[in-house]
């Protein structure tokens, strides 16, 4: 047993990129048997709970060979499984928190309801694994494969997966508020009902996707115009006037236009005053002043024709109402022989006339 400890006590040499070598006893696919998992996992056990205490170790399971092995519910919370084969593993419920998953292979993997909150999944393989429910808050997923991957109700809160590779994922009712998804590839994915707001969309491959009814507020929208994605899917997402951008435009030019060629004329409107309002926050402050009360307070570029008329009517009886009182206080001081409008000057100064 003090040998095994021995063997896992976690040598980690930081590089040049932040990554560390693997140093670990099974390093280059080698594959512990059950009774070392054992011993490993008792380890780790004892290390989350008293770092200091004998056989207290982090698990230090880096390029082993785990595929298909059942961690279901086991508590893997910083772990250090850099470069692990763990596909079609079974890690339903697990608790990886903060583990180093960094270039692990977890194709098909089943992570149901897995807590892997801050780990580092940056370049792994996640291909069509199963992640129902999982939560992967704040984790980094920079350059990892997505492909096709089971992510309904995923909590991705706060995650960066710029440059992932999420073409044909499932991410129906999906957690992305405020995700970092700049150069990734969501071509074909499925984001029915997904939570997309403040998320960062730059550069990111939309082609095909499907963003009906997916929550869009303060999202930042700068696909290539090429890879915009399904317009009669973008027709039903909420909040289309409150998306923005940073420093490209023709994303939402584009996405007007086709807008208007199919007849969607809210949805086009709404782009419009999504588009100038972004225009306007980047405009000098007076052109910025002027665009508010002229455009922007009173039709929403559009977006409210009916609103000029209402605030009219509400501006009619607004000025109607003083002057009917100024009329009516004066009335008692109309000379007789003088026309209705000539009002004497001395009961109301400034108004009466000679």
């Amino acid at each position: 047993m003090g040998f095994l400890v021995g063997l896992l006590i976690v040598a980690a040499v930081t590089t040049a990129h932040g990554t560390t070598d693997c140093t670990g006893p099974y390093r280059g696919g080698g594959k512990p048997d059950a009774e070392d998992l054992v011993q490993v996992l008792a380890a780790h056990a004892a290390w989350q709970r008293d770092a200091a205490a004998a056989y207290a170790v982090r698990a230090n399971l880096c390029g082993a060979d785990l595929r298909g092995t059942r961690l279901t519910q086991q508590n893997l919370a910083g772990s250090n499984l850099q470069g692990a084969m763990l596909s079609r593993a079974y890690l339903g419920g697990a608790d990886l928190r903060g583990a180093n998953l960094q270039q692990a292979d977890l194709t098909a993997a089943l992570l149901g309801h897995a807590n892997l909150q801050g780990a580092n999944l940056r370049q792994a393989s996640l291909q069509k694994a199963y992640l129902v429910d999982a939560n992967l808050q704040r984790a980094m997923l920079r350059g990892a494969n997505l492909q096709s991957a089971i992510l309904t109700s995923t909590d991705f809160g706060q995650a960066d997966l710029e440059g992932a590779d999420l073409r044909q994922a499932n991410m129906k009712h999906a957690n992305l508020r405020q995700v970092r998804l700049g150069r990734a590839n969501l071509q074909e994915a499925n984001l029915w009902d997904a939570d997309l707001s403040q998320a960062v969309l730059a550069a990111t491959n939309l082609s095909g996707a499907n963003l009906s009814y997916a929550e869009l507020t303060a999202a930042v929208f700068e696909p290539p115009v090429g890879a915009l994605p399904s317009i009669s899917r973008l027709a039903e997402a909420q909040n289309l006037s409150q998306l923005t951008f940073r420093t490209s435009p023709y994303a939402f030019i584009a996405v007007r236009e086709a807008f208007q060629r199919a007849g969607l004329h809210q949805q086009a409107w709404a782009v419009t005053y999504a588009l100038n309002r972004g225009l306007r926050q980047q405009a000098p402050i007076i052109e910025q002043a002027f665009s508010l009360i002229f455009f922007e307070l009173t039709h929403q570029y559009g977006m409210s024709p009916l609103r000029p008329l209402l605030i009219l009517g509400l501006l009619i009886p607004g000025f109607a109402v003083p002057h009917i009182i100024m009329l009516w206080c004066c009335r008692r001081h109309i000379s007789a022989t003088r026309p209705w409008w000539w009002w004497q000057g001395t009961v109301c100064p400034g108004w009466g006339l000679p």
